[in-house]
């Protein structure tokens, strides 16, 4: 199996397939593995972290972009 390159993001339509598998896993109540990251608790678990790092780079970015803003219309009223 190639090593996985973390360096680079995901593509939306990889992590839509994965969340449909999350979501179809549920529809297997006999489902079980000895894996422990792939049980559905692990997997939902693992899933709601994505999520909450997703929405915390999403503010921080929001957060960001206001102080580029803000720099640059202080720039224009110094002049």
């Amino acid at each position: 199996m190639p090593i996985a390159d973390t360096s680079r993001r995901l593509r939306p339509a990889i992590l839509d397939k994965d969340v449909d598998s999350l979501h179809g896993l549920g529809t297997i109540p006999t489902y079980s593995t000895v894996r422990a990251e792939a049980t559905p608790d692990a997997l939902q678990l693992a899933h709601d972290k994505m999520r909450v790092r997703q929405q915390a780079e999403t503010e921080k970015l929001a957060i960001a972009k206001a102080a580029t803003d803000a720099a640059r219309l202080a720039e224009w009223e110094a002049q």
